[in-house]
C-alpha cells in the first residue's frame, strides 16, 4: 500500500491531525542514514582492500592499481546507491513501523 493512500489519522497530543506516514519521518530517516553509512563503508572497504591485497600479493605498480580502481569503482557505486534506494523504500514502507 503506498504510503499518500493511508486514510488512517492519529491526533497529536497538541491536537493536530496527521497521518501515519508524517508521524515517523524523523526516526525513519535517521535509521536509514545508519544502514546506509554501515553498509556503505563496508562496500568501499572491500572495494579498497580488494585493491590494496592485490597490490601486495601481485606486487603490482600504479597502472594496475588504477585499473582495478576503475573495474572497481562501478560495481561499488552501483551497491551502495542500491543501498540507499533499499533503505529509503523499507523506512517509508508502513508495514516496517512499530
Amino acid at each position: 500500500m503506498p504510503i499518500s493512500s493511508c486514510s488512517q489519522t492519529h491526533e497529536a497530543p497538541n491536537g493536530v491531525k496527521s497521518s501515519p506516514a508524517k508521524m515517523a519521518v524523523v526516526p525513519a530517516a535517521l535509521a536509514a542514514l545508519g544502514a546506509i553509512i554501515m553498509i556503505g563503508s563496508e562496500i568501499w572497504l572491500v572495494a579498497v582492500s580488494t585493491i590494496w591485497a592485490l597490490h601486495g600479493f601481485l606486487a603490482t605498480n600504479l597502472t594496475v592499481d588504477i585499473i582495478l580502481g576503475i573495474v572497481l569503482l562501478p560495481g561499488a557505486v552501483w551497491a551502495t546507491w542500491k543501498t540507499v534506494v533499499l533503505a529509503i523504500e523499507a523506512e517509508r514502507n508502513p508495514e516496517n513501523w512499530f
